[in-house]
């Protein structure tokens, strides 16, 4: 067997984690009655002191961050249902309380690995037989959450390798929504996820052969309607007056974060004989409290989301 010697140079470029790379995040302090409670405190900070304590913070956060203003603002945009109805602060405390709803978060602190390199579609300005090149790498952070970066360089004729140093800005990506769906296309990834049923069917048929984001948005929390009314969650029972409630060896968790539905349905005990109702309005959301005589008691710190049914933790 003939074996050809192959050379191997290693090129100066080192790719190396950087822990002063950060991102800002959504922050979450918890539950929802301690966010409350920051937010009631910065609304009773006096207005003329309310753009000097946010200077502090743009000025601080504005050296590792772009367009930090509009993040804030996002971000309180994110927040701004657990406000009092009637409050209505200014531009700056807005982006005072978005500010205390995002963390930093070092996505490179752990480590950085897996490279894959392909060409550059722009090739512009470069000396003859340069390639330029974009390159992905995997980055680790704190909780060993994963995410993917991006390096650029050029390779040159004579083999250098040249990286350019990382921008010193990181952002999330945008999700945007295409304008329009293709029914067809829709219905095939459907069924490659299999998640082809009766109730996707009937949010399918909705819809015409092409449609937008708001359409099918509209659908489904139509049909979640529709089947609440007529059969209730599954593997619930529905009571005379409508109302559907769990049974009693199943929990029923609070406030829905999955659909952001105005209205849930908290079952404090499965129904039984001689039923009490009693409904109390809070703010936007109403709830609804079944007690039942002679049952076992679930917990009456648990509910239901009446619109996608998610049994999800408060």
């Amino acid at each position: 067997m003939t074996t050809i010697p192959i050379q191997v140079r290693r090129s100066p470029p080192i790719l190396k984690p950087d822990q002063t790379r950060v991102l800002l995040r959504p922050f979450f302090p918890g539950n929802l009655e301690r966010s409350r409670g920051i937010i009631s405190r910065i609304m009773q900070i006096p207005e003329y002191r309310v753009g000097g304590l946010l200077e502090e913070v743009t000025a601080e956060l504005s050296r590792r961050h772009e367009l930090i203003e509009r993040t804030f603002l996002e971000r309180f945009g994110q927040v701004r249902s657990l406000l009092p109805s009637d409050a209505d602060p200014s531009e700056r405390r807005k982006m005072l309380i978005g500010s205390y709803f995002v963390n930093e978060y070092s996505l490179e602190s752990a480590a950085l690995f897996n490279p894959s390199i392909v060409q550059d579609p722009d090739q512009r300005g470069l000396p003859a037989g340069a390639l330029r090149f974009i390159l992905s790498l995997r980055a680790t952070g704190e909780g060993h959450v994963s995410s993917i970066t991006f390096r650029s360089g050029v390779l040159y004729a004579d083999l250098r390798i040249e990286v350019a140093p990382p921008c010193g800005f990181l952002t999330e990506p945008r999700q945007v929504k295409m304008p329009l769906y293709e029914k067809p296309l829709f219905e095939r990834k459907l069924a490659e996820l299999g998640l082809t049923s009766a109730f996707t069917r009937q949010v399918m048929d909705r819809l015409g052969e092409s449609f937008p984001w708001e359409a099918l948005s509209a659908s489904l929390e139509a049909e979640l309607g529709r089947q609440l009314l007529t059969r209730g969650p599954k593997g619930h029972s529905t009571h005379r007056s409508g109302k559907t409630v769990l049974p009693a060896d199943r929990g029923n968790p609070a406030a829905c974060r999955i659909c952001q539905a105005r209205r849930h349905e908290r079952a404090q005990c499965p129904v039984g004989s001689g039923v009490n109702r009693a409904s109390s309005r809070e703010g936007d959301h109403i709830e609804l409290r079944i007690v039942g005589k002679d049952t076992k008691c679930i917990s009456a710190d648990r509910a239901a989301c009446y619109r996608c049914q998610q049994l999800i933790a408060a």
